[in-house]
């Protein structure tokens, strides 16, 4: 039979040897990297899965001693820098956790005259150096100091600000100097300044607005105005800061 090859047999077929030192590495790096994933979960306890290609989650449960987890412990949360504060809804602590560690720490105790009821707090604003808890429910603004963990309560509230309901704010927005609370069923939305503590009141709406009931439930503040998120309020508002 006539070959092209000037009659030899063809070469026999080699596998190059780069490719496949290339893919034992490959399947090399892969198990190390399994293996030293699992190992560093089960150390540090938490548990994880892959979500993705790209992301992993973890999760974190290793709550204060003596602590129980509830269904509806925690409303919104504040980053200081360094920790996380959640801020408590149905829970009697704020509990801040180290984003570092995973260490969470318990924090329970609440200034004098402080009614905490049964829904709390909902949100809460950072300033650089104090955490401010937004009250749902609760009688007084509290701010909580980063280092020192100093809780102080805040109940001066404006004379003509109507807060029977119960139902009063829902999150804030801090614009460098004050802390705005957003009104839910409270008749207007409350100013206080981080320095001193002083509460002002606002409620010259625009004209033709409706604001109901479940007014608004969350802010932002885009470095000159800030913005009110409707819930059943009938429109977006801006309040403009003038200076």
């Amino acid at each position: 039979m006539f070959r092209r090859n000037g009659g030899k047999s063809p070469p026999k077929k080699i596998i190059e040897p780069v490719a496949f030192i290339v893919t034992i590495l490959a399947i090399t790096y892969a198990t190390i990297a399994s293996a030293a994933l699992n190992s560093e979960l089960q150390i540090s306890g938490e548990a994880a899965f892959i979500a993705g290609p790209d992301y992993m989650m973890i999760g974190y449960d290793a709550w204060p001693n003596n602590y129980i987890k509830g269904p509806n412990d925690f409303l919104g949360g504040v980053f200081d820098g360094q920790n996380i504060w959640l801020v408590p809804f149905s829970s009697n602590s704020v509990i801040k956790f180290n984003i570092n560690t995973g260490i969470m720490t318990e924090y329970n105790t609440w200034p004098g005259n402080f009614n905490k009821n049964t829904e709390a707090f909902a949100g809460g604003v950072f300033d650089g150096q104090n955490i401010w808890l937004v009250p749902f429910q609760a009688n007084k603004v509290i701010k909580i100091d980063k280092d020192t963990n100093l809780k102080t309560g805040y109940d001066n509230w404006p004379s003509d600000l109507n807060i029977s309901s119960g139902y009063n704010f829902f999150s804030g927005v801090f614009d460098g100097q004050n802390i705005w609370m957003m009104p839910l069923f409270a008749d207007k939305i409350i100013k206080i300044d981080k320095d001193t503590g002083t509460k002002t009141g606002y409620d010259n709406w625009p004209s033709g607005f409706i604001k109901g009931s479940n007014a608004f439930q969350g802010g932002i503040f885009d470095g000159q105005n800030i913005w009110m998120i409707p819930r059943s309020a009938d429109r977006i508002i801006k309040i403009v800061k003038r200076y």
